[in-house]
């Protein structure tokens, strides 16, 4: 039993259809989740007051999402985000608020050498590694308690 040329291109086409379909919708369930979720920390106590830090570890995220997140956060609140998390690769994001002065990249270079990673960035925006939560984990709690030593943040 053969199959003619024309079936097969026809179910080629289907399947990159699908595909296409189920990236637009996972694209879409990311913006719906980076939206809820940046609503959702912008409205606790004190996030939109002064120079505020959030900082949070996701378990449940790649770092992609989580970066997505931390850019909206910055771009709308006057904060500073110490962001670290990622399922399978393991990521510390940092990002800022454009009224802000405090240089992220020089802090994420910090953050990751106290616990042997490295990172970098610019000064709105940094990206670095960690190897498992506990040392993500020592690296925000230092990158928060610099931000709040040199003024730049409060808690």
């Amino acid at each position: 039993m053969g199959v003619g040329e024309s079936e097969v291109y026809d179910a080629i086409e289907k399947l990159q259809n699908a595909e296409e379909r189920a990236e637009r919708a996972a694209r879409q369930y990311r913006e719906r989740w980076v939206e809820d979720e940046a609503a959702r920390i912008a409205s606790e106590p004190g996030t939109s007051i002064g120079n505020r830090i959030i900082c949070r570890v996701f378990t449940d995220r790649e770092p992609d999402d989580i970066k997505l997140l931390a850019q909206r956060l910055a771009s709308t609140t006057p904060c500073i985000v110490l962001f670290g998390g990622g399922v399978t690769n393991l990521q510390l994001i940092f990002a800022r608020h454009e009224s802000l002065t405090v240089d992220l990249g020089g802090l994420m270079t910090g953050a990751t050498r106290l616990i042997g990673e490295r990172g970098g960035g610019r000064s709105s925006l940094a990206v670095g590694g960690a190897s498992d939560l506990q040392a993500a984990a020592k690296a925000l709690e230092w990158a928060s308690d610099e931000v709040v030593r040199s003024g730049h943040g409060t808690l």
